[in-house]
């Protein structure tokens, strides 16, 4: 077939050019030898003289088009119920975890194998069977396709996780955060991992800081044994795991900590107090919450923090406040980072007290 023939630092140039042009022939490979690109083309035609180039015989392999999950699910479902099917999915490690439109249940097997055939790194598809509920927020999953397990592999920062979506909570969407957090700690600090799932903060920050110690708290049995076992395959000897309730675990820990993670936006507000009296002075607390757009996305979080400092008599000073994801219509999660200081705890206390007044 014919190929355009062009020198590479004009390739990129030539690409778009002839995809523009429609003359990029489809699902075939480009090919490089030594200075030069050859491009395969659906016909000779005239070239812009800005393109500096020239039409040759050539050989190119072809190239097997995977479609994608949309294009699957119309091929499998026809043009209206593939576009109705479903909105999107979760993937943790190579688990897609779907939710099926109201209505199509009926196709299910269907939707979860045309994701199989439209993604290679997917070998099991969930269905969220409930929302997260019970003391630990579990979900309730059904499997519909591939490899038929619940345990996944999951890896984020240098870190290997493994772990049971059915006996935890874990979120990827927080990945983002734990970098965050990881790049502020300092060699030597006194970190508190609370509410710490299988240990996802506990261990981006050990492994990014191995000079940072690392107390990790975890209510949920299953999830604690889990996080046990991926310190150990991370080898992050400076992570203490420990199964219990936070506030009951914190009271040995006064003063402690020079950074504190609080990722449990739902009812973190009730642990506030406990935190900030394990808090080092000057010590860093990431408290998350939810904040409406519409009253302030920030206020309600905020107005929290300074409630349980000046219960506690210390000073909090606001260093970031962040907007993490939506999470419904106006309400999105965000994360406070205030600094904790017992040194001028009365003038907070007394301002505290001024503004519930007005």
């Amino acid at each position: 077939m014919f190929a355009f023939k062009v020198s590479k630092q004009n390739a990129e140039a030539a690409k778009d050019y002839l995809r523009k042009t429609d003359l990029l022939a489809p699902h075939m490979h480009a090919s490089r030898e030594g200075d030069f690109v050859f491009f395969p083309v659906v016909k000779k035609a005239k070239v812009s003289a800005s393109i500096p180039g020239n039409f040759v015989q050539k050989k190119f392999e072809s190239v097997v088009h995977t479609p994608s999950f949309r294009e699957a699910l119309v091929a499998t479902l026809g043009q209206k119920l593939g576009h109705e099917a479903i909105a999107g999915y979760d993937t943790v490690g190579t688990t897609a975890i779907i939710e099926i439109a109201k209505g199509m249940e009926t196709y299910q097997t269907k939707i979860a194998r045309a994701l199989l055939d439209s993604n290679r790194n997917i070998k099991t598809v969930l269905k969220k069977e409930s929302a997260m509920q019970g003391e630990f927020r579990v979900r309730q999953f059904k499997w519909l396709a591939g490899i038929r397990t619940y345990a996944v592999e999951y890896h984020e920062s240098g870190c290997l996780l493994r772990f049971d979506l059915r006996k935890t909570y874990f979120s990827t969407r927080l990945a983002t955060e734990r970098n965050r957090i990881a790049a502020q700690v300092k060699p030597g600090e006194r970190v508190l991992a609370l509410f710490a799932g299988v240990g996802p903060f506990a261990l981006v920050i050990a492994k990014k800081q191995p000079a940072a110690q690392v107390v990790a708290v975890e209510l949920n049995p299953a999830a604690t044994q889990m996080m046990v076992e991926n310190v150990r395959l991370n080898k992050t000897a400076n992570v203490l795991p420990i199964q219990g309730d936070v506030r009951a675990v914190l009271k040995k820990y006064p003063k402690w900590a020079d950074r504190a993670c609080m990722p449990l936006p739902h009812t973190g507000y009730d642990f506030l107090d406990d935190v900030i009296a394990a808090m080092k002075d000057g010590g860093v607390v990431h408290f998350y919450g939810f904040g409406d757009e519409r009253q302030g996305v920030f206020d309600s979080s905020i107005a929290l923090v300074e409630a349980a400092a000046s219960r506690q008599g210390v000073q909090c000073k606001i260093l970031e406040k962040r907007v993490v994801r939506p999470y419904a219509p106006c309400v999105f999660q965000v994360v406070i980072d205030f600094q904790v200081v017992w040194s001028q705890g009365p003038v907070v206390k007394k301002r505290a007290a001024k503004k519930q007044t007005k």
